[in-house]
C-alpha cells in the first residue's frame, strides 16, 4: 500500500514507525521512504525491536526495454 505524508506529519509518522518497530516480530524490510524528487527509496528495516533506515544509492540505472518484471517461465 502506498501512503503519502506531508512533512508537517513526519514527527507523528516517525513516532508511529518506531512504536510499531518495537512491537513487531518481523525481521527485515518493513517499508520504505521515498521523497518525491528521488528515484531511489530509503529502505526501513526492522531488527531486534528497532527500525533503521538503509540508504540506497545507485551510480548507474539499468533498464530493460522489453519487460518491467521478468517472466520466470520464458
Amino acid at each position: 500500500m502506498r501512503q503519502e505524508a506531508h512533512p508537517d506529519e513526519f514527527d507523528d509518522l516517525r513516532r508511529m514507525v518506531l512504536w510499531l518497530g518495537a512491537r513487531t516480530t518481523t525481521e527485515g524490510t518493513v517499508g520504505y521512504l521515498r521523497f518525491h524528487e528521488s528515484h531511489v527509496p530509503d529502505v526501513l528495516v526492522a531488527e531486534a525491536g528497532v527500525v533503521r533506515s538503509a540508504v540506497l544509492r545507485v551510480e548507474k540505472v539499468l533498464e530493460s526495454a522489453t519487460e518491467v518484471i521478468p517472466d520466470p517461465y520464458a
